[in-house]
C-alpha cells in the first residue's frame, strides 16, 4: 500500500520474477520499520526466486549487517557475502552506497567524500542521508566528525521522510548519551508508533529505564535483561558503554552478559574498560588477570593502565607486549608494540 511504501522507483527493480518482486516488497515494508529479521527473511526470499536479482541481495545484506555481532572476530561480513559478487548489476546509487559501506573499514574518507556526493546528487533521499549519518556516527572519529553533526544529517533523513524509521535509533542513542531525556522519549514515542514491532522499541525501552527510571521501573528492567537473548543483552552493554552518562549501567549488563558461557570472554574484555571508565583503576587490573581475557588483548589493557599512572612492572608489559615473529603475532600485540 502507498502509506507502506510512500516512494519506490519500479525501474530499477532488475528481476522478471513476479514472486521475486512481491518478496521484496515485504523486504521494504519492513526493512522501512526497522524489523530487520522479517525483512532478512523476505529478501532472502526474493533472492531464493531469482539469485540474479541484486537489489534484493544488496537489501538482503544490509538487513544482516543490522543483526550482525561478531564478539568472535571470526564471521564473514554479510554485505560481502551476499553482494559483492552482484554489485555490478546494482543501480548507480545503491552501488555507490554499497562502495561507502565497504570503504568505510580502511578509507573513511573516501567513503566519506562518496557518501556527501551522493547526497548532492540525491538531495531529496532519506536514505542517502541516513546512509551518511551512519558513517558520521560510527567512523566520524577518524573524520573529526563529531556526534551532533552525525545527529543533524539523521534529522535531514527524518525530515525528508519520517516514516522511514532507521534515522531514529542513533538519534535516540544520542539524546540518552547527552542526557536529553525529554528528546530521547519524544523518539522512542514517534519510533514505537510507527516500528512496534521493531526489537529495538523493547531494547530502548529497557535502556532509558536503566538510565532514567524511577526505582521500581529499574527493578522491573533488570529483571527483563535476563529475556534477552545474547546477541541483545551483549549489544546493550556495548552501546550503553559508549554512553557517558551510562557507564554504571553498563557494568550491570556486562556482569550479566559475563555470567553466560558464550558471552564470557567478549563481556569481560568490556568490563575492563567501563571499570577504566569510571575510573576504578585497580578493579580494571583485576580484570586484565582474568582467564577469559586472550594474551593478545593484555598488553593493550597494560597499556593503558600504565599511562594512566597504575604502577605495572616493566617486566610483564614487556612480555604482554612481546611479538616474537611479527608475521605471526596477533594485529592487536604487534599494534601496542609498536606503540
Amino acid at each position: 500500500e502507498g502509506r507502506e511504501l510512500p516512494r519506490i522507483n519500479l525501474a530499477r527493480v532488475s528481476t522478471f520474477s513476479l514472486p521475486a518482486l512481491k518478496s521484496y516488497l515485504e523486504g521494504e515494508v519492513l526493512f522501512r520499520r526497522s524489523q530487520f529479521p522479517g525483512a532478512a527473511e523476505a529478501y532472502a526470499r526474493a533472492v531464493n526466486a531469482d539469485s540474479t536479482f541484486a537489489l534484493a541481495r544488496y537489501r538482503l545484506g544490509l538487513s544482516r549487517w543490522w543483526l550482525w555481532t561478531d564478539t568472535s572476530g571470526s564471521l564473514p561480513d554479510p554485505l560481502k557475502t551476499e553482494v559483492e559478487r552482484f554489485a555490478d548489476r546494482l543501480p548507480p546509487h545503491e552501488a555507490a552506497i554499497l562502495r561507502a559501506i565497504l570503504l568505510r573499514r580502511h578509507d573513511v574518507d573516501s567513503a566519506r567524500e562518496l557518501l556527501e556526493a551522493e547526497t548532492r546528487r540525491h538531495p531529496d533521499d532519506a536514505e542517502t542521508w541516513h546512509e551518511l549519518g551512519e558513517l558520521y556516527y560510527h567512523d566520524g572519529g577518524q573524520a573529526l566528525i563529531s556526534p551532533k553533526v552525525a545527529d543533524r544529517m539523521f534529522a535531514k533523513a527524518i525530515e525528508l521522510d519520517s516514516t522511514f524509521t532507521l534515522p531514529y535509533i542513533h538519534r535516540i542513542e544520542h539524546a540518552i548519551s547527552a542526557g536529553d531525556t525529554i528528546s530521547a522519549g519524544s523518539l522512542l514515542g514517534t519510533f514505537t508508533r510507527l516500528a512496534p514491532e521493531s526489537r529495538y522499541v523493547v531494547w530502548f525501552g529497557l535502556v532509558t529505564r536503566l538510565a532514567f527510571g524511577e526505582p521500581a521501573a529499574r527493578s522491573a528492567a533488570e529483571a527483563a535483561l535476563d529475556t534477552l537473548d545474547s546477541a541483545e543483552l551483549f549489544e546493550m552493554g556495548l552501546a550503553l558503554q559508549g554512553q557517558r552518562c551510562c557507564w554504571g549501567v553498563a557494568e550491570q549488563v556486562l556482569r550479566k552478559a559475563r555470567a553466560r558461557d558464550d558471552l564470557r570472554a567478549a563481556a569481560t574484555r568490556q568490563l575492563f574498560w567501563v571499570s577504566l571508565g569510571q575510573g576504578k583503576l585497580h578493579e580494571a587490573l583485576g580484570w586484565v588477570d582474568d582467564p577469559f581475557v586472550p594474551e593478545d588483548r593484555k598488553g593493550q589493557m597494560l597499556l593503558a593502565l600504565d599511562e594512566l599512572g597504575v604502577a605495572i612492572p616493566t617486566s610483564r608489559l614487556d612480555s604482554a607486549l612481546a611479538i616474537g615473529t611479527a608475521d605471526s603475532a596477533a594485529a592487536f600485540r604487534v599494534f601496542y608494540a609498536g606503540i
